[in-house]
């Protein structure tokens, strides 16, 4: 495995997920998505640009409104699999969240996202 900055992912990160801007991320999503890519999340998928947005806007609207993704660490890519470990944590650094993404690329474009959340800690009594 090599390891290297992928544009794609990163800008998936950073301009579609922190994007609260409907027609903006729409038009990120077309340049960085084909047109039948598929978001995959724990129970769920999403097929196609619009329905893509549809549920990044459905999560956003969950958070508050300080929460940023960010890479939490590099980009690693095999072939046509890259992926990029993330947090959520507001602008005090407070981490909400953390997970991975993995793409599928055909050439420089997404053919489909699965998120990774990670479990919350638990505490041990």
């Amino acid at each position: 495995m090599k390891e290297h900055e992928s544009p794609v992912i990163v800008r998936n990160l950073l301009e579609v997920f922190n994007e609260k801007d409907e027609t903006k991320r729409l038009q990120v999503l077309q340049e960085l998505y084909v047109p039948e890519a598929v978001f995959f999340e724990d129970d769920a998928s999403f097929k196609g640009h619009e329905a893509i947005n549809l549920r990044v806007t459905e999560v956003l609207q969950t958070l508050p409104p300080s929460a940023l993704f960010r890479a939490a660490g590099a980009v690693t890519q095999n072939h046509n699999l890259a992926r990029l470990p993330w947090t959520l944590a507001l602008e005090d650094g407070s981490v909400l969240a953390s997970g991975m993404d993995i793409v599928t690329l055909e050439g420089e474009r997404i053919t489909a996202l699965y998120i990774f959340i990670n479990p919350a800690a638990v505490e041990s009594a």
